[in-house]
């Protein structure tokens, strides 16, 4: 009987060891040190899928590095560095404007909402380094523009903690407003933050028979528009400064003698009053008698001494509201301008002394005295007042 025998395959121990790939335990429990590891050519070492098992771990172990104190496996990371972005806004003379609410954006989703303080400037903190918009939600697209940026210097471009991110604000929707006894377009659109021409564009049925934006009644239905939300890019570490543009008209006075010359070179104090204080300028009459002087849209009336010591003439002045001509409010406003002493009366009633102030505006422009806003009064008045 013959038996064929069959040779048992060396396991993956006995393979590493006929190959010289590992030490062999003598049984001392450490490796023979007279044991020498043949260093294989790079090219004849197994790769691929055809690695053993035994290959594979001895090639881990080689590789293998055990971490120290030193030498962490996992390295901590840095805090991320947050910066600041400042504005500050001021008007077209340069002068702050505080209390105006101003909103940074780092999408159409997010928002930050900061107001200015007396010297017209905001800061916002925490901010991660990127791009960002800013806008002034209380003022119309069209009544501001920007500078380009300007970088911080590094103590202030840097920040700390985190911007805690809100719904962005928006602008109210168009609105109709009643015109009060005393407002007029100018104080409007400055309350409103938008410009007068932008105002009184949104109004065009007023045009027909209120041919001048200064000249409104009590009663009037206004349209307020919905102002446009502008933005302008700038970046983290960076200051943005803002011009608005506010609502200005001037004072246009001319003054003319008994025979109809211009009264040039006569010294006037011009006291403009306004919730914040009076503004006192002083000056003299140009080459036609005339006086030009830019008015602050929240001034109501102004006092003009015209002339000095016992020549003086004072008149007391109706700024930033003028009803129509043809209404007795309307008309004692224009008398008054004028140099007329009129009633104090603040209604349509024609009470004595602004009659009296009438029948000499008659006499004065040689019109028939009659008393009462005929035609031709009219048109005087509107003549001599330029409105």
């Amino acid at each position: 009987m013959t038996v064929r025998a069959r040779s048992r395959r060396p396991d993956a121990e006995t393979r590493a060891r006929r190959r010289g790939r590992i030490s062999v335990d003598k049984g001392s429990g450490t490796p023979d040190e007279n044991f020498t590891v043949p260093s294989e050519p790079e090219e004849d070492k197994p790769t691929g899928p055809g690695l053993s098992m035994a290959d594979a771990l001895a090639s881990a172990d080689v590789n293998a590095r055990v971490p120290t104190a030193a030498d962490p496996l996992v390295s901590p990371c840095s805090s991320s560095e947050v910066h600041a972005i400042e504005v500050e806004v001021h008007d077209q003379d340069g002068k702050p404007r505080p209390g105006l609410e101003v909103q940074l954006s780092r999408n159409d989703d997010e928002a930050l909402l900061g107001e200015t303080d007396a010297a017209g400037w905001v800061r916002f903190d925490g901010l991660e380094p990127g791009r960002y918009s800013v806008g002034l939600p209380g003022i119309d697209n069209a009544a501001w523009s920007a500078a380009a940026p300007e970088n911080l210097p590094d103590d202030r471009g840097k920040s700390h903690g985190k911007a805690q991110w809100a719904s962005p604000s928006q602008p109210p929707g168009q609105t109709t407003h009643t015109v009060q006894p005393g407002e007029g377009v100018y104080q409007l659109a400055r309350l409103h933050g938008m410009l007068v021409e932008t105002l009184w564009a949104a109004n065009a049925a007023l045009h027909p028979t209120r041919d001048d934006p200064n000249i409104l009644s009590p009663g009037d239905e206004l349209t307020i528009p919905a102002r446009e939300l502008g933005a302008e890019a700038v970046s983290s570490g960076q200051r943005l400064t803002l011009k608005v543009q506010e609502p200005q008209q001037t004072l246009e006075l001319q003054f003319i003698d008994i025979e109809g010359k211009p009264r040039g070179g006569v010294p006037y104090l011009l006291t403009i009053r306004t919730k914040s204080g009076d503004l006192v300028i002083s000056g003299k009459t140009d080459g036609q008698g005339a006086i030009k002087q830019p008015v602050p849209p929240e001034a109501s009336r102004a006092t003009l001494a015209l002339g000095q010591g016992e020549h003086a003439t004072t008149y007391e002045l109706s700024l930033n509201y003028l009803e129509p001509v043809d209404g007795i409010r309307g008309a004692r406003a224009r008398l008054l301008n004028l140099g007329y002493v009129v009633g104090e009366a603040d209604d349509e009633t024609l009470d004595p002394i602004t009659a009296r102030a009438l029948l000499d505006f008659q006499r004065d422009m040689k019109l028939e005295p009659k008393g009462r806003l005929d035609d031709p009064t009219l048109a005087k008045l509107r003549e001599l007042h330029c409105s």
